[in-house]
């Protein structure tokens, strides 16, 4: 077949030409595709460290050992900031008065100073409250026996007692007293008052001083008198239970009922008399009304009463008690028998 020359030819392209990628593009595409992996992986690689760490610290990881210091007579905040600078804590386990310790001072610790521990150890301690501190009571225009009451409650003890005629032919009473009512004491302060002598017979106190002690409680009672608290001492020129001294003194004019305090010899060898001691607390039992706590104590230089007392019930007493060679204390309720055992 020939081709018509009339005819016009349109001749078609191979391919369309696409338009060219920008470069920039491109790359930015690839920087992101490689951020998103990596920073993916860096934080989970983070995070696996931290808690892996965290886990070593705890379940792991030993804390430091340092010694337990001597925080024994130091003030609770200087104990707690010495322990916190070697990495301990301070656990104040108990708090209680203590006559002869300052408030707020350590007395005991566990565990004990030289010890090593772990770092974050606590160490427990018992701190001091210091002397009980209680009121006393008002005692003017009392007699003495509800004086002697008064205070017993308040656990305070009759200290010097002085009489007075000032208002003669009036009852017996206490006129005056020192320390004052209300006033804020230490637990087992005397307090020393004025009794107003009225028509009151008095008695005169008897010499006691060079008799034994086996027979002055008799005398006493003899005289009006009662024994009060009794004190062994050494001393060189008096055999073993000899009174050396007496208060009030020989002779002084005092109400009936007054307590005499004896000081007696446990001679001037102490590995022959053998001094004991040990202390006693009585526990008033369940009774109505006031009761008379006695507490004797006999050895081989006799018996006598170391402390004697007026309480109610569930009141405590806590007497330190002495013996010469061994002997034994007994505890009285209104002259029922308590309790008896060694020294």
């Amino acid at each position: 077949m020939s081709e018509d020359p009339n005819m016009t030819t349109h001749a078609m392209p191979s391919q369309v030409l696409q338009p060219r990628p920008n470069i920039i593009v491109v790359i930015l595409r690839w920087i992101l595709r490689l951020i998103v992996p990596v920073f993916l992986v860096a934080v989970t690689g983070y995070f696996g460290v931290v808690l892996g760490t965290a886990i070593y610290l705890q379940y792991f990881h030993l804390p430091a050992e340092v010694p337990v210091p001597k925080i024994i007579g130091r003030d609770v905040q200087e104990a707690q900031r010495l322990l916190q600078r070697l990495g301990l804590e301070l656990d104040i386990s108990e708090a209680k008065f203590q006559e002869k310790v300052k408030k707020d001072q350590v007395m005991e610790q566990d565990p004990h100073a030289g010890r090593t521990v772990r770092e974050g150890r606590k160490v427990a301690v018992v701190v001091s409250l210091g002397p009980e501190q209680v009121t006393v009571p008002r005692l003017t225009g009392l007699g003495m026996r509800d004086a002697e009451i008064a205070l017993s409650n308040a656990r305070l003890n009759l200290g010097k007692v002085t009489l007075s005629d000032r208002r003669k032919g009036d009852p017996e009473m206490v006129i005056d007293q020192n320390p004052r009512p209300g006033k804020s004491v230490k637990k087992g302060v005397k307090v020393n008052i004025t009794i107003n002598m009225g028509n009151v017979e008095m008695v005169k106190v008897p010499r006691f001083e060079g008799m034994m002690i086996d027979k002055v409680r008799e005398s006493a009672g003899q005289a009006g008198l009662k024994l009060g608290s009794v004190q062994w001492i050494l001393h060189e020129q008096y055999n073993a239970g000899t009174i050396i001294r007496q208060d009030p003194p020989p002779n002084k004019a005092v109400p009936p009922g007054t307590p005499v305090e004896l000081k007696v010899s446990a001679g001037n060898d102490y590995r022959v008399h053998e001094i004991r001691q040990k202390q006693v607390t009585v526990v008033a039992p369940d009774a109505a009304g006031p009761q008379e706590i006695r507490i004797m104590v006999i050895d081989p230089t006799g018996s006598y009463a170391v402390y004697q007392g007026t309480h109610y019930a569930g009141e405590q007493v806590s007497v330190l008690v002495t013996g010469v060679n061994g002997g034994e204390y007994e505890t009285y309720s209104n002259e029922k028998l308590l309790h008896r055992d060694r020294i």
